[in-house]
């Protein structure tokens, strides 16, 4: 009896190797495929006018992970604490751009984008009191957008990932990703 139970966990044992062998084997990492140059298009509009717009291309590889490009400033502003009077805290200000790609059976791709934007806004326009005087410094408007989106894109396609709208003064943002594979 004893014999048999040992025989049976034995077989079930080697039968479970047998299967993590499997399992490894379909799970091996794909080969890098096609290079590849995203470029992200960041546009504001007024209305109907463009009135900024702002390029990043990004080379990565299909199915060989992600590219990331951070760009901007950090902003000293003036924290107020009971603690820490007149102590000084930076904010980030700028962009930061990620995309990766993965090849599609039918010669497309799908690619995985995120950004984040922020920027810093002067809030002293209307700062000089009524009747004169002397004008205090109103804190600065931090201003931020996020978004994440995959897209299915061919070769010279492009397509619209974001369509935002500022609430504070109305200004549209778009941002386009234009795919091209790198021959």
């Amino acid at each position: 009896m004893i014999k048999r139970s040992a025989y049976a966990l034995a077989a079930l044992v080697l039968l479970g190797a047998g299967v993590k062998a499997e399992e490894g084997g379909a799970g091996t990492p794909q080969k890098p495929g096609a290079p590849l140059m995203l470029q992200v298009v960041f546009n504001r509009y007024h209305g109907d006018e463009r009135i900024d717009s702002v390029p990043y291309s990004l080379p990565v590889n299909a199915n060989g992970g992600s590219t990331r490009v951070v760009i901007g400033i950090q902003i000293p502003l003036k924290y107020e604490g009971k603690e820490f009077p007149g102590n000084v805290v930076y904010k980030n200000a700028g962009k930061d751009v990620t995309v990766s790609a993965d090849a599609l059976d039918d010669g497309r791709f799908e690619v995985s984008c995120s950004f984040d934007q922020s920027a810093v806004y002067s809030n002293n326009e209307n700062a000089s009191p009524p009747g004169g005087g002397e004008a205090s410094l109103a804190p600065p408007i931090l201003r931020h957008l996020s978004s994440e989106a995959i897209l299915v894109l061919r070769d010279g396609q492009t397509a619209q990932h974001t369509v935002a709208t500022d609430p504070l003064n109305g200004d549209v943002v778009r941002v386009d990703v234009t795919l091209t594979v790198v021959k």
